[in-house]
């Protein structure tokens, strides 16, 4: 799974309208977050799955706490990798 959020996804609806109602363009926020305009239209298409730290960066620009643009509304338990199986022998 690499870096990608572990059993969470962003919610594209949500950045878009807080993006919108901060009257900001998709190219800026693309430019401070540090991703290609299209990347940004696409996480808010939900059409690809985000990195933790490009979700996180998005909620810093935003200035949001992470939960206001994840699916299931939670941010405890970010992280990179998916976490060990229960009983897995370390």
């Amino acid at each position: 799974m690499g870096h990608e959020l572990a059993g969470r996804r962003q919610n594209g609806a949500a950045i878009r309208a807080l993006r919108e109602k901060d009257r900001r363009s998709t190219a800026d926020v693309a430019r401070h977050v540090g991703i290609h305009p299209q990347a940004l239209r696409n996480i808010e298409n939900d059409s690809v799955n985000v990195h933790a730290d490009t979700l996180r960066r998005i909620a810093d620009i935003l200035n949001v706490p992470l939960k206001a643009i994840t699916r299931d509304g939670t941010d405890g338990g970010m992280t990179e990798e998916a976490p060990e199986p229960a009983g897995a022998a370390a």
